[in-house]
C-alpha cells in the first residue's frame, strides 16, 4: 500500500554531500570499525533483522564494501560503499558513478548507540581508505540526525535534488550548490 501511495504522490528533498575536509572525531569511545565479510556478516543481527543480512550478502557479491562498527564488542552500526554502476539517490532518481567516485549508502546506527559519534567516525574511516576518490553520500533533508553526522564528519552539500511524483509522473529538479567540485578525494585531517 505504501508503494502505491508513493507513486500517487511523493515530495522529497535529498542533499548529495561531498567529502570536503573530513575531520577525525574524538576517540574517547571504545569503538572498533572493521570491514564486513562473509565471516562477520551476521554480527549485524544484534540490531538488524535477517532480511538485511540477505541484502548485505548481495552487496558483497556485487563488490560493495561494508563497514561494521562495534561498541563494547557489540555490532551497533553499518555503512556500505559502492564504486561502480549507479547510485540510488532516491527511489525515483539515480546517478552514474565515475571511476573515481565512491557512494556511501545503507548507513544505520542502532538506537542504543546513537549519540556516541559512531557515524562520523565511520565516514572518516571511509574517506581515509579512499584518499584520491570523490566520496558522495545522499541524505534526505528531513533526516536531521544524518545531516548532523555527515556535516560533523566534514561533508558539505554539493547538490540538492527535489523529487516530485504526482500520479506516477516524475518531476526532478537538480540544484547545484557547489559547482565544479574537484574530482579528487577529500582531505582527511586528524
Amino acid at each position: 500500500m505504501q508503494r502505491i501511495k508513493r507513486r500517487i504522490y511523493t515530495y522529497d528533498e535529498v542533499g548529495i554531500y561531498h567529502a570536503h575536509s573530513v575531520q577525525c572525531v574524538d576517540d574517547k569511545k571504545d569503538i572498533k570499525i572493521c570491514h564486513v565479510n562473509y565471516d562477520n556478516i551476521n554480527d549485524a543481527l544484534s540490531f538488524q533483522s535477517k532480511q538485511y543480512i540477505k541484502c548485505f550478502k548481495e552487496f558483497l557479491d556485487n563488490g560493495d564494501i561494508g563497514y561494521y562498527a562495534y561498541l563494547g564488542g557489540e555490532c551497533v552500526h553499518r555503512t556500505w560503499t559502492k564504486s561502480n554502476g549507479v547510485a540510488a539517490i532516491h527511489a525515483f532518481y539515480t546517478i552514474p558513478l565515475s571511476s573515481n567516485q565512491i557512494f556511501i549508502h545503507w548507513c544505520e546506527t542502532a538506537s542504543s548507540a546513537r549519540g556516541h559519534g559512531i557515524y562520523p567516525k565511520v565516514l572518516h574511516r571511509v574517506c581515509n581508505e579512499h584518499p584520491s576518490d570523490e566520496i558522495l553520500i545522499a541524505v534526505n533533508e528531513n533526516n536531521l540526525a544524518s545531516r548532523r553526522g555527515v556535516e560533523k564528519a566534514g561533508f558539505i552539500i554539493k547538490e540538492r535534488i527535489k523529487v516530485l511524483v504526482v500520479l506516477g509522473i516524475k518531476h526532478i529538479k537538480v540544484e547545484n550548490i557547489i559547482p565544479n567540485v574537484h574530482s579528487g578525494g577529500a582531505r582527511a585531517t586528524r
